[in-house]
């Protein structure tokens, strides 16, 4: 996690003095190389926000599809593990349709 915000940061920094010199170069006021990269912080801040909201969405409308039940996540080797020795193990809780 560290990494990706180092990642992040570094390259907001290297935009921010990208568009600096650009504005240096082409002698463009400061004002309006401001906007520019105000702009440019909507538009990433909008593309995180809109991906954020894609994956709750998304996560809402698999939780839906699945009827509020939660899967386990069993791995291939366990799996195969289960079915080589054929073992049932049974909940460790009782529902409340089970048998006492």
């Amino acid at each position: 996690m560290f990494r990706l915000a180092r990642t992040v940061v570094l390259g907001a920094v290297a935009a921010a003095l990208g568009i600096w010199w650009l504005g240096r170069a082409y002698e463009v006021e400061e004002s309006r190389l401001l906007g520019f990269l105000a702009t440019s912080a909507v538009l990433v801040v909008g593309c995180i926000a809109l991906a954020g909201v894609a994956g709750a969405a998304f996560g809402w409308l698999r939780h839906r599809r699945s009827g509020g039940k939660r899967r386990r996540l069993v791995s291939a080797r366990r799996r195969e593990r289960n079915a080589k020795a054929n073992v049932h193990r049974p909940p460790r809780w009782r529902s409340a349709r089970s048998p006492r």
